[in-house]
């Protein structure tokens, strides 16, 4: 009668891009395993490009009977086993090194601190080795913007649950935007 969730909070760097830690954007920091089992659901693999944000929705809509108004107001994931479910780039934040990230099933947008950018594809370079961004200025500067988006609106949810409230949901100018950068 019990849904079990198996996650973690970050992966950890064994060396990889000449370093040791969980505290930057690169792949083997920002990719965790994510199990969850519910009683009387049959196994089964999903595929879709996820976030941690994702994994209290996900849980609790595959639960039956769990109440839903209680638990996904502060929640700005989305369940991911729902028919619903629209696969949206992964925003990785590493505090501490300010250091910034999207990922899409396709391509990976790293901002550093100074504000320079690296443009990787994940389809050719799947283990994040080439800077392509020179040769892809467009997609480089569409997800940058998403990047900023992305900031603004944590910015935004921050002060929103400081104040106890729900964050506001996204317009449908930034959904568009978004459903734009994964194709």
């Amino acid at each position: 009668r019990t849904t079990f969730v198996l996650t973690s909070d970050h992966g950890e760097g064994l060396g990889e891009h000449d370093f040791l830690g969980h505290e930057l954007t690169w792949s083997e920091q920002i990719r965790v395993p994510l199990l969850i089992r519910v009683p009387g659901r049959a196994a089964e693999r999903l595929v879709q490009l996820v976030s941690s944000v994702d994994v209290l929705p996900s849980a609790v809509d595959l639960t039956p009977g769990v109440q839903r108004e209680e638990l996904l107001p502060q929640s700005s994931g989305l369940g991911v086993a729902a028919a619903s479910f629209v696969e949206r780039p992964v925003f990785s934040i590493a505090a501490g090194e300010q250091e910034f990230a999207l990922t899409t099933r396709r391509w990976k947008l790293v901002r550093s601190a100074d504000r320079s950018e690296r443009l990787y594809d994940l389809k050719e370079d799947p283990h994040v080795l080439r800077d392509v961004k020179a040769g892809l200025a467009e997609i480089a500067a569409d997800l940058s913007t998403l990047i900023d988006l992305s900031i603004a609106a944590q910015e935004e949810r921050r002060k929103w649950l400081k104040e106890g409230g729900v964050e506001p949901k996204p317009t449908p100018e930034q959904e568009e935007r978004l459903h734009k950068a994964l194709k």
